[in-house]
C-alpha cells in the first residue's frame, strides 16, 4: 500500500509516494548494529582524503534518514555539494548502493531522485 505526503524542498511543497518495498528491509546483525556518532565535517574530510565520496554518499543518506524520521527522501545536487560531492559522483554512488540492494531510488527526469533506504539499524 503506497503513502503520499507532502514535503517542503526547494522551495516548494511536493508530494512524495512512499514505495512498498518488493522484499521486506534488511536488519543488520547484532554486531552490525554497533554504531558511531560521526560529524559531517570529519565525513566530508575523509572522503577528501581517500576520494570516496560514495562514502560521503552513504554517510548523507543515514544522516537525512535519521533527520526526516523516514527511509523515503529527496536527495538534491545542491545539498550533496554542500559535502564536496558532484553530480556525477553522486549518480555512481546511487547506481552501486541501489545494485547491492541498498536503497531505491524513484526518478523523475531531471529533478532530485527520491531515495528509500532499504536496511534498517
Amino acid at each position: 500500500m503506497s503513502r503520499v505526503r507532502t514535503i517542503f524542498s526547494h522551495g516548494k511543497y511536493m508530494k512524495v509516494v512512499s514505495v512498498d518495498r518488493t522484499r521486506p528491509a534488511r536488519k543488520l546483525s547484532d554486531k552490525q548494529n554497533d554504531f558511531a556518532i560521526v560529524p559531517l565535517g570529519w565525513a566530508t574530510d575523509v572522503t577528501e582524503a581517500i576520494n570516496a565520496p560514495g562514502y560521503m554518499v552513504f554517510t548523507l543518506l543515514a544522516y537525512l534518514a535519521w533527520k526526516t524520521k523516514s527511509s523515503t527522501f529527496v536527495l538534491s545536487n545542491d545539498y550533496l555539494k554542500r559535502y564536496g560531492v558532484d553530480r556525477d559522483a553522486k549518480h555512481r554512488a546511487l547506481v552501486r548502493l541501489e545494485k547491492a540492494g541498498v536503497i531505491l531510488i524513484e526518478r523523475h527526469g531531471h529533478h532530485a531522485p527520491i531515495v528509500t533506504l532499504l536496511i534498517e539499524p
